[in-house]
This record gives structure tokens, C-alpha cells and sequence, in this order.
């Protein structure tokens, strides 16, 4: 029997395909107190971990501005500056290792758990999806203090991809060209798995609700990121309209490129330019291949962004 699901239109296009459910292993970090001569083991250990993350984050880095783009791996680099950050996340977890004698992955877990809390509950929509970021750097600091390191998932099928929520490296460990869809429980139009899936031109519908436990793995889905509607079991009418639609939005978008590098030019007869607004060169891309005459905005924000100086204005010139 067909069920309709209603979440959040997050990346458009339909996609009809059987679900895979991407299943995290819960884990609850406990309280370990240590003895005072072991503190300095547990601080050397942690560190080593946070150089295991780094190193895991640059490879990932690498990977992404390959396989995605530069603007996507922005997203990774931010993640090992907060690796990085000594007053807000070093510091606090090596004093409450010291001070409290505990493990570093309940130091972890509660000074992280505190700037997540601090993020959901911010009334910008982006800002309380940066709590996400948070929760991926601190279940990957922890993930290599447990030795229960981050490997890639693999698709055996082109699959729609179902889960509860999706974190940044967990969206990296999938293969993308065996994506169909993303179908995600939480999440809004901000969320990372909506920015890479608009990027990739991969449908994608978050916010479903609890979808992810009412779905079984090889379920078959309709996937419509267009107006947010997911369907479980669809009835054979359903799959030949939808397949209808696919293929006629594919006819129209292909005319519409074909129409790209020709002149702009309005009803009357007035000829006019479009420039494209771009912060990075993979935007530089898109608009060459949609027929974009030149610049109009470059937002130069981009150019300040993981550094630790100022660029110079020959940089700047050069870009």
C-alpha cells in the first residue's frame, strides 16, 4: 500500500529508486575517572587523536574539491579550524581532563555538547545548523580516541539514500554517483546534505519527520525534491507518471541549454547582459556553462576565509 510522506523541497528533480538506510552505531560516552599520574597520558592522548582527525579532515579536503568542488570542501576546512581552536576547544577539554580527572572523550563530549547547545538554540535557521559542524568534529575527535575510525560507505546499487540526519563526513563517505536522492529526518534548506545535493543536482527532501523508521532497506521511494513529497511503495500508475515528468523536465531543460549562449534580449528588441554573482572559481564554472557574459558580483568574503593573515591587494587583484 502507498504511503505520501511530506517533508522540506531541499534540492530539486524526482528520483525513483530503493531505499538504503545509512544506520549510525549509538554510542553513550560515560564518565571514566582517571588517577592524577595518568592525566598527562590522557592530555598526550587526546592530542594524538586531534592529529589523527586533522590528518583524516585534509585528506577529506583533497577528496571533496575533487569529487564536489572547492566551495563544498569550505565546509571540511572550517572543521579543522575548530580542530584548531586552542581558547575554545583544546583548552576547555585539557582542563577538565586535569581538573576533573576524567577520560578525554567525556572532555570531549561535554565541552563540545555545550557549543552544540549554544547553536540550537540561536533563532537563525543557519546558525542552528552550525550545531551540526560541532557534532561532526566532536564524534570524529571521539570516533579516534575509541579507535572505531570514519570509513567510506558503500552503495552495492544506485540507491535513495534514507537517514535520520546526515553530518558532513558522512555525506563525504558516500559515493555520490550511486546516489538517486537523499530523504533525511531532520534538517532544513541550510543543512549541509541540502547544499551538497543542490551542488551535485541530486533530489533531496530533509526535515521528513521520522520517516528513516518507517521506510526498510530495498523499499521502493519516489523522491520529489521539487515540492518536498516522498512516496513508500508507490503503485505502478505513479512510477509510469513520474517517469513522464523526469523525462519531459529533462527535454525542457536540455532546449533551455541549448538557448543559453544565445544573445539576451527582451520582447521589444533590447538587448541587455546577465553577469553572474561568484565567490570562487567553481562558480566561475557554472555560470560559463549557463551563459553568463562576464561578473557582476565577486564576493570577495571567500578570499578572507582560512587564513591567518590578511590577502594582499596583488592577491586580490589576481583573483
Amino acid at each position: 500500500m502507498v504511503k505520501k510522506f511530506k517533508g522540506i523541497a531541499a534540492s530539486p528533480g524526482i528520483a525513483i529508486g530503493k531505499a538504503h538506510l545509512f544506520l549510525k552505531q549509538e554510542r553513550e560516552i560515560v564518565r571514566k575517572e582517571i588517577s592524577p599520574e595518568l592525566v598527562e597520558i590522557e592530555i598526550r592522548r587526546f592530542r594524538e587523536s586531534l592529529e589523527k582527525a586533522k590528518e583524516y579532515l585534509r585528506d577529506l579536503i583533497d577528496r571533496v574539491k575533487k569529487e564536489v568542488g572547492e566551495k563544498e570542501a569550505e565546509i571540511y576546512e572550517a572543521h579543522l579550524m575548530m580542530l584548531e581552536d586552542e581558547s575554545s576547544f583544546i583548552e576547555p577539554v585539557e582542563e577538565m581532563i586535569s581538573k576533573e580527572g576524567v577520560c578525554a572523550e567525556y572532555a570531549v563530549e561535554k565541552v563540545l555538547e555545550k557549543v552544540i547547545s549554544m547553536f540550537s538554540s540561536m533563532e537563525s535557521d543557519y546558525l542552528r545548523e552550525r550545531a551540526m559542524d560541532v557534532k561532526d568534529v566532536k564524534e570524529l575527535v571521539i570516533s579516534f580516541l575509541i579507535g572505531r575510525e570514519k570509513k567510506r560507505e558503500e552503495l552495492k546499487m544506485k540507491s535513495i539514500v534514507v537517514a535520520e540526519e546526515l553530518l558532513p563526513s558522512d555525506i563525504a563517505a558516500l559515493d555520490k554517483s550511486m546516489v538517486l536522492a537523499f530523504v533525511t529526518d531532520k534538517g532544513g534548506p541550510t543543512s549541509h546534505v541540502a547544499i551538497v545535493a543542490r551542488t551535485l543536482k541530486i533530489p533531496a527532501v530533509v526535515g521528513a519527520g521520522d520517516f528513516s523508521k518507517k521506510v526498510k532497506e530495498g523499499e521502493l521511494l519516489i523522491v520529489n525534491g521539487d515540492e518536498g513529497i516522498i512516496l513508500l511503495n508507490p503503485t505502478e500508475n505513479m512510477i509510469s507518471s513520474y517517469r513522464r515528468r523526469m523525462e519531459m523536465e529533462k527535454e525542457v531543460f536540455e532546449e533551455l541549454m541549448r538557448e543559453t549562449m544565445l544573445p539576451a534580449i527582451t520582447i521589444d528588441g533590447v538587448r541587455f547582459k546577465v553577469y553572474a554573482n561568484v565567490g570562487n572559481l567553481e562558480d566561475v564554472k557554472e555560470a560559463i556553462r549557463y551563459g553568463a557574459e562576464g561578473i557582476g558580483l565577486l564576493r570577495t568574503e571567500f578570499m578572507y576565509i582560512n587564513r591567518e593573515s590578511m590577502p594582499t591587494e596583488e592577491e586580490l587583484l589576481e583573483v
